[in-house]
């Protein structure tokens, strides 16, 4: 009887499924997972209650309704489409681009009203702009 040595298998680790397992648990979380938006902030704006400045320099005033219509020195222009308020800028400030920018929004008006105003004001060189508000109504 011939006793010989019998041949062993090379013992191989298949990582297959445990790779799986580890995708499944990877995607179970990141499903599972609720995401809060922390990065939200909370903006209260504030009052102004500075006092008035006795000088009156030369002003260009754009004003912008609650419904987005423009206005330039209380004039309404014909659309309220950013080509036509800078136009309208342009005339109304001739060649003087030192003078002050008064931008009066209704409480109402969109955003994107006031920075289209901004914007347009920047492009043509305007450096002194303000936004105007009201003073607050006394507490009683």
């Amino acid at each position: 009887m011939a006793f010989g040595m019998r041949k062993r298998d090379q013992v191989e680790l298949n990582l297959t499924p445990l790779i799986d397992v580890v995708f499944l648990l990877l995607i179970f979380f990141m499903v599972s997972t609720s995401f809060t938006r922390e990065t939200q902030v909370v903006i209260d704006l504030p009052e102004a209650a500075g006092q008035k400045s006795d000088r009156q320099p030369e002003v260009l005033e754009i004003s912008v309704s609650s419904l987005g219509d423009y206005y330039i020195n209380g004039a309404p222009l014909i659309d309220s489409k950013r080509a036509t308020l800078l136009r309208g800028v342009e005339q109304a400030a001739g060649n003087n681009f030192s003078k002050q920018v008064v931008i009066s929004g209704d409480k109402g008006a969109s955003y994107q009203s006031l920075i289209t105003v901004l914007d347009v004001a920047g492009s043509l060189g305007f450096a002194n702009i303000t936004l105007a508000s009201r003073m607050p109504k006394p507490e009683q």
